[in-house]
């Protein structure tokens, strides 16, 4: 989906900042449960979000999310390299 076809800065596009936060909260939650549970987030995340929390975010993109798209995650979620 595009928006507009012009670039823009994420301050003036809800679409983008929407398409943000969806990136990072994929980020935090293939950062902790993914790739190394041991690995801690940046302590500028922490001081707004606690562990735990980012997988009650991708709960509630459930709805939106392909979750046909892999077996061995509940939120469809295929990560490259194995």
């Amino acid at each position: 989906m595009i928006e507009d076809p012009i670039e823009k800065d994420s301050r003036e596009s809800y679409f983008i900042q929407i398409s943000d936060i969806v990136a990072y909260t994929l980020y935090l939650y293939s950062v902790r449960n993914l790739l190394n549970p041991m690995r801690n987030w940046s302590r500028r995340s922490l001081k707004v979000l606690n562990y735990g929390d980012e997988v009650s975010a991708m709960d509630r993109l459930l709805p939106v999310l392909n979750t046909k798209a892999s077996r061995n995650n509940q939120y469809g979620i295929v990560h490259y390299p194995k």
